[in-house]
């Protein structure tokens, strides 16, 4: 989704341009510019934080569970957010949930919770005194 948003923005002016030669605006009418940098912006952090955990090289086990808060914080709603855009944050934190979150298992926690830099959960929310 990153690319394809990313190639839309990248040659708005030039399909423009060839479109209106060939009297066929009808096809970039329906392209809404805002909204496409927003899945743009949305997707290109999902992008690479899937990337990061993709390393053959490097062990990324401990990456897993901060990486699901990441993603997740990274999709909730602002103030400023379209309706479209709410609506396409909650779809991909429902994916995310269905795609991540039930793949996390104690191994995971136990590598973050090993982790140094990771050792006191700070990324997990905590919006009380329990939580934490």
């Amino acid at each position: 989704m990153f690319w394809r948003s990313e190639s839309v923005e990248d040659s708005y002016d030039t399909l423009v341009t060839v479109l209106t030669c060939k009297n066929r605006l009808e096809l970039i009418a329906g392209v809404n510019r805002t909204f496409n940098r927003d899945v743009m912006e949305i997707t290109r952090s999902v992008k690479q934080v899937f990337e990061s955990l993709e390393k053959a090289a490097d062990a990324t086990l401990q990456l897993v569970v901060p990486s699901y808060y990441l993603l997740t914080m990274k999709m909730a709603p602002a103030v400023q957010d379209s309706v479209m855009t709410r609506t396409f944050n909650d779809n991909l934190r429902k994916y995310l949930d269905l795609k991540l979150w039930t793949c996390i298992n104690a191994l995971h926690w136990m590598a973050t919770f090993l982790d140094p830099s990771f050792k006191q959960l700070e990324f997990i929310p905590q919006n009380n005194a329990s939580d934490a």
